[in-house]
């Protein structure tokens, strides 16, 4: 009888050492948990491959206070140690929000000991064409893709962690941000987003040039990497692009598109150019040609009246004006300078568009000479009327 006595004391003391010894250590992680002390949860996880990192510690903890609370993680801690000493050789603190991965797993060892790990597991996401180097737990490589591609990145223990580094795709460099999120499904777990996304224009029905790309309003032209594809950076989900051109000498822009940039893929746009655009071009260039030629005829017949007789100078320059009016004016104007006696020249030395193309108002400046010596520079700002294919001035004014 006190034999068996003695038998059922030492395994009641044997059971209160096992107890013991779980209590201590399940508190020891409570409270590495509960007080976001990496050192300590370092310390009390033994991982069966590499040691537990500190950024994994810091992600660990994030993640599982997402998760727990103190009240409720001290509840689940307690069921795992009174399964454990119910015999089982195993347990598993699981997360509230998915079902495919564990947080903690405990293990009896010899010596009537337990064993804290946290499982790792692997990690993957797509990445574009380009070179990114990534580290980041136990992980340490540099993903060099030729096209888009799911990559695996390594393993880590589940985490919340927002990694951030710099690659390149083509010759320019990338910001890009890797983000970990074991509280969301798997396939949506680890997501790449980055800075720099690839354009690539091609104008279908005409062999027209490209003058320049512009986002946002931000000239990308000398970003152009491969034929017609231009790179940019933004941190807009909706950008706006607009595209130069050039026909017969002259620069025009296409409709802006508005679009969402992928970073994954380059974004193709197939563009064509309107006929009406072309046509409008032709139109433009027959009008200036129009406009040179109104002005040549003026310098010519403001030239002979100069050195005409008075009589003769309304006739001379009446067809260049839109009413009797203008002409008198612009006569009146030659009237102060005239003379039969001498010899003149009258030359236009600039003459420049201002504001739109349909306003066909010009910024031109006339030199005069008298007897081959200068006499002087005169700045005008003409306005001109389109009459069926000619130019005629519509209105005029004398700068100072």
């Amino acid at each position: 009888m006190y034999r068996k006595l003695l038998i059922l004391l030492g395994f009641v003391f044997i059971l209160a050492g096992c107890s013991n010894t779980y209590d201590t250590k399940i508190d020891t992680y409570k409270t590495a948990v509960l007080e976001k002390d990496t050192e300590a949860l370092i310390d009390i996880i033994e991982m069966e491959d590499e040691p537990l990192t500190e950024d994994e510690a810091e992600g660990y903890l994030k993640l599982i206070h997402e998760q727990y609370d103190e009240e409720s993680l001290t509840k689940e801690l307690t069921e795992l140690v009174d399964t454990l000493k119910k015999g089982t050789e195993e347990v598993v603190l699981s997360p509230k929000k998915q079902n495919d991965y564990s947080l903690l797993t405990v293990t009896k060892i010899e010596n009537k000991d337990i064993r804290l790990s946290i499982p790792r597991y692997e990690l993957a996401t797509n990445f574009p064409e380009g070179q990114f180097p990534v580290k980041f737990g136990i992980n340490d490589l540099t993903v060099n893709q030729p096209y888009k591609y799911e990559k695996v990145l390594g393993k880590s223990v589940p985490i919340i962690m927002n990694y951030s580094g710099k690659g390149n795709k083509g010759d320019t460099d990338v910001n890009f941000t890797i983000d970990i999120d074991f509280n969301k499904n798997a396939d949506e777990r680890v997501t790449l987003s980055g800075d720099l996304y690839a354009v690539e224009i091609n104008l279908d029905n005409t062999r027209l040039p490209i003058k320049s790309v512009s986002v946002d309003g931000n000239d990308i032209t000398d970003t152009k990497y491969d034929e017609n594809i231009y790179y940019f950076k933004s941190d807009s989900k909706e950008v706006v692009l607009e595209v130069m051109s050039e026909y017969k000498g002259k620069d025009f822009t296409l409709d802006p598109i508005n679009f969402n940039p992928d970073f994954f893929e380059t974004t193709i746009f197939e563009l064509e150019v309107p006929e009406e655009s072309l046509a409008n071009i032709e139109q433009e260039i027959k009008d200036e040609r129009a406009i040179d030629l109104a002005l040549k005829l003026l310098a010519v017949q403001s030239e002979n009246a100069l050195s005409n007789k008075e009589k003769d100078r309304n006739m001379m320059l009446k067809h260049r004006f839109a009413d009797d009016e203008l002409n008198t004016n612009y006569i009146n104007y030659i009237n102060e300078i005239a003379d039969t006696n001498a010899k003149f020249t009258y030359e236009i030395s600039k003459a420049e568009p201002i504001g739109e193309h349909s306003d066909y108002t010009y910024n031109v400046e006339v030199e005069i000479t008298k007897n081959d010596e200068h006499l002087q520079t005169n700045n005008f700002t003409f306005k001109f009327i389109k009459k069926d294919d000619t130019m005629i001035i519509k209105e005029y004014t004398k700068n100072k």
